[in-house]
């Protein structure tokens, strides 16, 4: 039983560990880490569906905004 315990200490002790190393983000602000995206020709622009050219189309408008 007292291996049981020892070993339980351990796991409870990693988690804890594992979790905050979890935590740490990127340093900077948003425009040191956001880029427009761009798509590399017409043929690109048109196979991709509406839905994902309003996002990246938002994402951009949100960049030219925030950081130029």
């Amino acid at each position: 039983m007292l291996w049981l315990r020892k070993s339980m200490r351990w796991m409870i002790l990693l988690s804890v560990i594992a979790l905050n190393g979890g935590c740490a983000g990127p340093a900077g602000n948003y425009c040191d880490i956001a880029r427009p995206i761009w798509w590399q020709d017409v043929q690109e622009l048109d196979a991709t569906p509406p839905g994902i050219t309003r996002q990246v189309v938002a994402h951009n408008e949100t960049v030219e905004k925030l950081c130029r």
